[in-house]
């Protein structure tokens, strides 16, 4: 059994009722202790204005998690070209998740104008029952051109209360000709159930990133596509933009959600030679996920309704009678124009790519001591995202080395350390990290990026290096000191539009703050 409780509390956020009664002056029948707010005129903004319009909103949420697994394990028996005897194990299991959240009524409703939409509370469970086997099975050993051969094979059932059965399992093979050389490769059949939150989340209103293509005077979409998606021949041309580039939509969990399935393919090759202490790793990995669990994207939706007239993406597509935008107005209030994106099994992806690992080490002559070399690289050859299967294939884009909405992926990206450690009392470490570069290029495969950005470099993301140091020092038998400078240069982080980001201006993966320094003391007993 295990439980986690979380208390949080935001601050200084303005409500909308007491924003609106502030910015018209306090009328009659406004809340008790309204002060005049007008940031139009020379001191019209004070800060006890802003504190009487602020207010503290409060979410409390729990999860909780019931497990019991029992499982039988032992060796059978061995092979005839074999000395080890095969290892299984068999087993059951039984889970159960829930998780809720209580929000005050100020949160719940969206009075809070940073928050873009309500957050309603959220209450659900769900539990699956399985069953289970793996086998290690060594088939030769000891052998010419075969010091190693094993195999090794796995089955699991599980049978959810919510999407019924699904089955996983998986067959890989090690072989090792020589104790230098090991090739390996294998197949994985894998799935991941939706959770708490994709299930039983409540509907609510918010707002997404990006771009409305049949807004401006010059919409990106003709008249035909614009009209597939809600807009009349009035409102052409006529539709205003979002000036923060944010707009509508409406989101919340599917309690009928399947799990989405992976299918996995491995080959890789490990060389450790007997003359030095390096070991070297390298796994090429194809990766293929199927009905994808979340949302298509409100994008996916206007783009997939306008260029396919899919009746199901269209439907998704409510827009203001009136102006026939997708932003002015609260999301759920009658009347505003929203998009609906809630989740579901959709979307398909392929990942392709290559994992190099070099790890050396040895002492060092003279000098004394010992030093460590590691290498982690990572080669993205493939990330295809196909949101929309089987209603515009055509949608389906290839994220490696491109930034946009959707993708951030870089081609190259590693790093490599080396370690200096004395025998006595300290230790250095020096580290790289790199990301290669990356184009900006649209989901439709032309070049570009939103309107926030103004391009000043060939219209990418410069390739980053980061240079790390650090140096330990052992103050006592039980007492560490560690002590370094990540970013020691100093590089800043690309900057990019806030449709493009998590982090409101730069993407995830690079250094947000710049060079820092940090210490920390570790204690052993």
């Amino acid at each position: 059994f295990a439980s986690t409780s979380s208390n949080e509390s935001s601050a200084n956020d303005f409500l909308r009722a007491r924003t609106a009664d502030a910015l018209l002056g306090c009328p009659a029948g406004s809340f008790g202790g309204c002060i005049p707010y007008n940031p139009f005129v020379p001191n019209g903004v004070t800060p006890e204005a802003a504190a009487a319009m602020a207010g503290t909103g409060v979410q409390t949420g729990r999860t909780e998690l019931i497990t019991f697994n029992s499982f039988v394990t032992g060796q059978l028996f061995a092979l005839p070209a074999a000395n080890d005897a095969i290892s299984a194990v068999a087993g059951v299991e039984y889970r159960r998740e829930s998780f809720s959240t209580i929000a005050d009524s100020n949160v719940q409703a969206g009075q809070f104008t940073g928050r873009g939409g309500q957050t309603p509370n959220v209450n659900g469970e769900y539990n699956v029952s399985e069953v289970f086997g793996e086998a290690i099975i060594p088939l030769v050993q000891g052998r010419d051109f075969a010091d190693e051969l094993y195999l090794e094979l796995g089955y699991r059932y599980s049978n959810y209360n919510r999407s019924g059965g699904a089955s996983t399992y998986k067959a890989l093979v090690s072989w090792a000709p020589t104790d230098e050389i090991r090739v390996r490769g294998g197949y994985n059949r894998a799935i991941r159930a939706a959770n708490v939150g994709e299930l039983f989340t409540p509907t609510s209103g918010g707002l997404w990133a990006g771009e409305d293509p049949c807004a401006t005077a010059t919409p990106l979409f003709t008249a035909a596509q614009c009209a597939l998606t809600g807009v009349s021949a009035a409102q052409y041309g006529n539709i205003n933009a979002s000036p923060a580039d944010q707009y509508n939509q409406i989101t919340g969990g599917n309690p009928n959600l399947a799990p989405e399935q992976a299918d996995t393919y491995t080959f890789g090759v490990v060389y450790s030679p007997n003359f030095a202490n390096l070991n070297v790793t390298v796994d090429y990995y194809d990766i293929e996920i199927e009905d994808r669990i979340g949302s298509v994207g409100a994008s996916n939706i206007l783009r997939g309704c306008g260029l396919t007239g899919d009746a199901g993406l269209c439907g998704l597509i409510s827009r203001n009678p009136v102006s026939g935008d997708l932003w002015s107005g609260t999301a759920g209030e009658p009347g505003v124009g929203v998009v609906r994106n809630l989740s579901a099994n959709f979307g398909n992806l392929i990942w392709r790519g290559v994992d190099l690992n070099v790890a050396w080490a040895d002492e060092l002559p003279y000098v004394g001591g010992n030093i460590g070399v590691a290498f982690n690289g990572s080669l993205a050859l493939e990330q295809t995202i196909d949101p929309l299967p089987g209603v515009n294939n055509a949608a389906a884009f290839d994220c490696v080395g491109v930034v946009n909405p959707a993708c951030a992926t870089s081609d190259w990206r590693h790093t490599a350390r080396v370690n200096y450690d004395r025998d006595t009392w300290w230790g250095a470490s020096l580290r790289w990290r790199y990301f290669s570069s990356m184009d900006y290029i649209l989901q439709d495969g032309s070049p570009g990026a939103t309107d926030q950005i103004v391009i000043n470099n060939g219209n990418q993301i410069d390739a980053i290096n980061y240079f790390d140091v650090s140096g330990r020092f052992d103050v006592s038998a039980n007492t560490r000191l560690t002590l370094g400078v990540n970013n020691i240069l100093d590089e800043e982080p690309p900057l990019v539009g806030g449709s493009l980001s998590d982090n409101a201006n730069s993407l995830t993966g690079y250094d947000q703050v710049g060079r820092y320094l940090f210490a920390n003391i570790t204690l052993t007993y």
